[in-house]
């Protein structure tokens, strides 16, 4: 067994690992037009693969369960998860299985950007022994709409130990969303997919409706504009966003969801994991790429004791 699943509260992810080949241009191109690139980065991505990198930059143990194959998109993020000390001793093999792979194409100049995925090969793990172990001894769990064939199961065995699990939800139209939304315990999810999911438009509409079912959290992030939040039994919440310089927006929900969920593995009530969550996506936007902003848990704790104030709190 990895040395990480025998540490007391680590972070564990199933769900969306990709390889992203970012572009760099000025601006998005017009219809058959030909602009130039500035430049290009490879680098680790996906929700759950990002995610666990932050969780990990925390100082929380992290280990990964999913399926990858024989592709240099797979040796690619096996060699990417160790570099950030990432487990994946419960990665599973097919030999044509692999991660997403993306091309993500960053317009500098508006601060905007557009992912094409590739999801050939993406397949999600089987629940074996082991795997139903290891969530059961998990600080907490994280989980995306790419693994809700088995998210009823983990969800299941998790909360048989009190183990909280976390969710990043995107696929809105899948129907087996039905069964999984009202068992998590902890949802963090954007303005587009929380409009989606409720029907409605006003963010705090949203909120009512998708905490209907008492979770531990709802939270709807809303960019620039912080987040709403409400936690069980209580009125909802709004917490400002943090006022940074904007370069690559790519995978700041990722970061978001990786510090939260490393703050439920520390013990942090549901306002600190939102302070250090928003923390950590303000410092990751003021750098390109995914993973590469994501701070360590010194470099975000110094932030917050210079900026908390910006957003009403007192930190530490």
């Amino acid at each position: 067994m990895s040395k990480y699943l025998t540490t007391n509260k680590y972070a564990l992810g199933f769900g969306a690992v990709a390889v992203d080949d970012l572009v760099f241009l000025d601006r998005f191109p017009h219809p058959e037009e030909k602009i130039p690139v500035l430049s290009r980065q490879r680098q680790g991505g996906g929700l759950i693969g990002t995610a666990l990198v932050a969780a990990s930059r925390m100082g929380v143990s992290a280990s990964y369960c999913g399926v990858f194959g024989d592709d240099e998109i797979s040796t690619f993020s096996k060699e990417a998860f160790s570099e950030e000390n990432v487990d994946y001793s419960l990665l599973q093999y097919a030999p044509e299985a692999s991660p997403f792979h993306s091309l993500v194409l960053v317009d500098q100049t508006q601060q905007q950007r557009t992912i094409l995925y590739d999801q050939h090969g993406v397949m999600e793990p089987k629940l074996t022994a082991e795997v139903a172990s290891a969530i059961q001894k998990a600080g907490a769990v994280m989980l995306d709409h790419t693994v809700l064939g088995i998210a009823p199961k983990i969800i299941v065995i998790a909360k048989e130990k009190g183990v909280p699990v976390l969710a990043d939800i995107e696929r809105y139209t899948d129907p087996r969303l039905k069964t999984v939304l009202p068992q998590l315990d902890h949802l963090i999810i954007s303005e587009r997919t929380a409009s989606q999911l409720s029907g409605e438009t006003d963010p705090q509409k949203m909120l009512l409706q998708l905490s209907k079912h008492e979770p531990a959290s709802c939270v709807v992030t809303i960019g620039d504009k912080g987040c709403w939040w409400k936690v069980q039994g209580r009125e909802m919440k709004h917490m400002p966003a943090f006022n940074v310089p904007v370069v690559d927006t790519t995978g700041c929900g990722d970061v978001f969801h990786g510090v939260y969920l490393a703050g439920l593995c520390l013990g942090f009530d549901v306002e600190k994991c939102l302070q250090y969550a928003s923390g950590a996506a303000a410092m990751k936007a003021n750098v390109p790429g995914g993973r590469a902003g994501s701070p360590t848990r010194t470099q975000l704790e110094d932030f917050l004791i210079a900026h908390a104030s910006e957003i009403g709190y007192a930190f530490p």
